[in-house]
């Protein structure tokens, strides 16, 4: 429909006289909803001259002017109360809506003009089109930001008419597109990641190569996955308002800054969860045992401070193969948060590590390397040395024998390894380059997780 009514419209077969008769047989569309369309471009035409200037056509065309229109002959919603209940509560997602998460987003018809003069719609489906039409956008406007940053400020408005949720509808839409360009384009801070939530599933925008795409991930443990890969380029991600609000990796993102590692620290009913971000922006995810947060947060700090120690020996520059050749040479530097709930969303704080008496400071060094083609690990607990080229798969019970004979309690409490260095063969890296701190956390927890089964069945 609003294909049809942008060519009646601007090919001048419509005028404020003119009789109108609709006939939308199985559409909810209906003559308000085409007034309404109507009247808006209207509006546009008033603006300024559909007639191209010559030095607009002497250079590369842009949008000068863009439209939104959501659901047209489109009803998403079944009248009810349950909606203005929402809507005064401020509960309202429109992209993940009641309690099936359902987004109420049907189709998004994208209308344009250009400095040329040139007019186009295109129409987009479901929440796939959505993220489609937001990878679109910013391919448009990024090109545009390269020669005239003003251009990129001339944010499509959106629209929808008729439903119960119309306004809803268009608020959010102009909310998620304006975070996204603003996020990429228009922003101070650099972003690589822009994830939304939309209908149970996450949506990951991102650049390559001058290009947006865009990763549906279905899941939770998926955006982990996705983004605990080692990375050669900065990963800083940016969450949508009201994306993930029950978990706390907006919160942890929105500290992340490059060449720092970061370690947030939450205690749960039955758990601690440790969540890190490296100095590439990798994260890391792991659950401990339930424990002092004091504890764990010193264990950690002192394992950083051993691997960067070791980079600092091994290198002239301490990372030197993350740093661009323009930069000067970064601080590496460590920071340490305490996650914590607060009304609908997560909140990080800095934490000052207190010791706690139960940290003797007894030190378990491991390296890996690969000898015959098989994976070998030795560990030096202060001055003795057990390898698994000596007892094989036995390596692990061994060693946390030998820890719980150091113990004056005797306890079974966890064992945390203090340092740790593999070699690149191991890493499947090439001779001489740096591990990256989410590839020696992933290896420290399988190590530790060895060694604690071990313990457990002693």
């Amino acid at each position: 429909m609003v294909e049809l009514i942008v060519w009646a419209h601007f090919n001048q077969l419509f005028s404020s006289s003119t009789q109108k008769l609709l006939y939308a047989p199985g559409s909810d569309v209906g003559n308000s909803d085409l007034q309404s369309l109507l009247d808006l471009f209207v509006a546009i035409t008033d603006e300024f001259s559909l007639v191209p200037e010559s030095k607009d056509l002497l250079n590369n065309s842009y949008v000068q002017k863009s439209e939104v229109f959501l659901n047209v002959g489109k009803q998403p919603l079944v009248s009810g109360s349950r909606v203005d209940k929402q809507l005064v509560s401020g509960e309202l997602d429109i992209l993940n809506y009641g309690s099936g998460d359902d987004c109420l987003v049907q189709t998004l018809e994208y209308f344009y003009i250009t400095s040329w003069k040139e007019v186009f719609v295109f129409k987009y489906y479901g929440i796939d089109g959505m993220a489609e039409w937001l990878c679109e956008l910013l391919d448009v406007y990024s090109v545009a930001a390269k020669t005239n940053a003003e251009l990129v400020k001339v944010i499509p408005n959106a629209h929808s008419f008729g439903a119960q949720v119309s306004h809803a509808l268009s608020t959010r839409i102009n909310q998620l597109c304006g975070s996204t360009v603003n996020s990429f384009i228009n922003g101070s801070v650099f972003v690589s990641h822009y994830v939304y939530e939309a209908g149970k599933q996450y949506y990951c925008i991102q650049e390559k190569d001058g290009q947006f795409s865009y990763q549906k991930l279905i899941s939770l443990s998926q955006i982990f996955s996705e983004f605990s890969k080692p990375s050669t380029s900065f990963l800083n991600v940016k969450f949508s308002e009201f994306s993930l609000q029950k978990n706390p990796l907006p919160a942890i993102y929105d500290k992340n800054i490059k060449y720092a590692v970061q370690f947030f620290v939450q205690k749960t009913k039955t758990n601690i969860v440790l969540y890190v971000l490296d100095e590439m922006g990798s994260l890391f995810h792991q659950k401990l045992p339930m424990d002092s947060r004091n504890i764990v947060a010193e264990h950690y700090y002192e394992f950083f401070l051993n691997i960067n120690k070791r980079r600092a020996l091994m290198d002239d520059q301490p990372i030197d193969i993350l740093i661009d050749e323009s930069e000067a040479l970064p601080e590496w530097s460590i920071e340490i948060y305490t996650l914590h709930k607060e009304k609908f969303k997560y909140a990080a704080k800095p934490m000052v590590i207190e010791r706690d008496g139960r940290r003797q400071g007894y030190h378990i060094q491991v390296a890996g390397d690969v000898v015959d083609k098989k994976t070998v690990f030795t560990f030096f607990c202060d001055d003795v040395e057990f390898s698994s080229l000596d007892w094989g798969s036995k390596v692990f019970r061994e060693v946390a024998k030998h820890i719980i004979n150091k113990r004056k309690d005797k306890k079974k409490y966890y064992i945390y390894i203090t340092d740790l260095t593999l070699s690149a063969v191991l890493l499947g890296k090439k001779s001489g380059h740096t591990a990256q701190t989410v590839d020696l956390l992933k290896y420290k927890k399988r190590i530790e997780d060895s060694l604690n089964k071990a313990l457990v069945g002693l």
